[in-house]
C-alpha cells in the first residue's frame, strides 16, 4: 500500500507527538486540589506505587487502569482512592478518574498539550446502569471499555470524544479530515486518540 506526503507527514507527527507527551510539565509530587494541578504545584510527596491493573481485576471490580498504593501504608486508603486528584512520577501524569465520576482508580495522561487526553473508563452512573440492565455480563463488558477523555487544564472540564467530535474538530483541517474519514475503523479508540493528539497540537483554547 502507498502512502501520499499527506498521510506521511501525520504519521511522523503523531509519533513525534507520541514521544513529546513523554516529557512530562507536571512537577513530581502529589496533586490534592484541582488548584494545584491548574498551578503545577504538588503539596505532598507521599511514597505511592502505581500499578497497571490486570484485566481480571477489572473485570471483578470495574475502574480505571492503574491503582495506587502506600507501600508503608503511611497514607489512608481513603485518601489515595478519593482525595487525591493527580500524581505525578516525573514521567508521566496520573489522573484520579473518582474526581470526574469516571469510576475508581486513575488513568495515564496519554497526550499533555494545550488540554490532557487520557483513556478512562465508562462514568459511574453509566456502568451502575450497564450493571443494574444487563447483569454480571453485561457489567463485565463495560468494565473493560475504554473512551477518550479531554481534561481543561485550566477549567478542570472533561469530555469524552467520538467520531462526532474529532469530524467537528478537524472541519477546520481539511486534509486532517480526509485522512480521518478514510480510516478503517475510525470509532477505533486508538484512532481518535490519534487524531485527538493532531487536534491537540494545533488547538487554542
Amino acid at each position: 500500500m502507498k502512502y501520499g506526503f499527506v498521510q506521511l507527514a501525520i504519521a511522523a507527527l503523531f509519533i513525534i507527538q507520541n514521544l513529546s507527551a513523554q516529557q512530562i510539565e507536571y512537577p513530581k509530587g502529589i496533586y490534592m486540589s484541582w488548584e494545584e494541578v491548574k498551578a503545577k504545584t504538588p503539596s505532598q510527596n507521599y511514597n505511592l506505587l502505581i500499578e497497571e491493573r490486570e484485566n481480571g481485576d477489572i473485570l471483578l471490580n470495574g475502574g480505571n487502569d492503574y491503582k495506587v498504593t502506600s507501600p508503608d501504608e503511611s497514607i489512608a486508603k481513603k485518601i489515595i482512592k478519593k482525595e487525591i486528584w493527580a500524581i505525578s512520577d516525573g514521567e508521566n501524569l496520573y489522573i484520579n478518574c473518582f474526581q470526574f465520576k469516571l469510576q475508581s482508580w486513575y488513568a495515564k495522561a496519554e497526550h499533555i498539550g494545550q488540554i490532557i487526553l487520557f483513556k478512562g473508563a465508562l462514568s459511574s452512573s453509566e456502568a451502575g446502569e450497564v450493571a443494574y440492565l444487563g447483569g454480571a455480563i453485561g457489567g463485565a463488558i463495560a468494565a473493560t471499555k475504554r473512551y477518550i477523555y479531554r481534561l481543561g487544564k485550566n477549567s478542570g472540564r472533561i469530555q469524552r470524544l467520538d467520531k462526532d467530535d474529532i469530524e467537528k474538530d478537524l472541519a477546520q483541517y481539511p486534509e486532517e479530515l480526509v485522512q480521518y474519514q478514510s480510516e478503517d475503523k475510525p470509532k477505533n479508540i486508538d484512532t481518535i486518540l490519534k487524531y485527538a493528539i493532531i487536534i491537540n497540537t494545533k488547538l487554542k483554547l
